[in-house]
């Protein structure tokens, strides 16, 4: 990483911080998966013990939710992944780390994306959806380019979280747990 992209993941980092302390409810650019590294960081990191996060995501990477799942207060974090049924639950191993995790506020379910696709069929949602994520202080951010990493994000927008959160509240329990249990270390 150059120096010059390093200052202005510093900026973007503090201009995040800033927008959510404020709860701005305005679209922020979010261009890169260093951004969306950064995003979740603070939006997720920085919930405290009465918000609820919900994250859609396709691998629930380490690189992009450690820092935030080690650092949020949140009361509640639900995870669906969309990984093959086949996929182990170790290449999430990182998650039993997680004081989230050990506290049981994280829970991790998974679906396919098939099944994801014949649900949204079946009630006339527009598919391809983005992976997401969203809190229950307004948060969202909402990937439009999985390639590229680009998503609408906002630091405080109630209505769009009420629908992303209204969707992810339908596909969550047609799920199955990745773990056992929460207090579980040894699935």
């Amino acid at each position: 990483m150059t120096i010059l992209k390093f200052i202005e993941h510093i900026l973007y980092r503090q201009d995040a911080i800033d927008r959510m302390g404020e709860k701005r409810n305005e679209v922020f650019d979010n261009y890169d998966i260093a951004h969306a590294e950064i995003l979740a960081s603070v939006m997720i990191g920085m919930c405290d013990e009465s918000d609820e996060v919900r994250i859609y995501s396709g691998a629930l990477g380490e690189n992009c939710y450690a820092e935030a799942l080690r650092k949020t207060s949140a009361k509640i974090i639900k995870v669906l992944i969309d990984l093959d049924k086949d996929a182990p639950a170790q290449a999430l191993a990182w998650v039993k780390e997680t004081k989230a995790y050990k506290d049981g506020r994280l829970i991790i379910n998974r679906l396919t994306q098939a099944q994801i696709k014949e649900h949204a069929t079946a009630h006339g949602l527009d598919m391809p959806l983005g992976h997401f994520f969203c809190t229950t202080a307004g948060a969202y951010r909402d990937e439009k380019d999985h390639e590229k990493a680009s998503a609408d994000v906002n630091f405080h927008d109630p209505e769009k979280v009420e629908k992303l959160t209204a969707l992810f509240d339908v596909w969550f329990p047609l799920g199955e747990p990745v773990f056992k249990t929460n207090v579980d270390s040894k699935d």
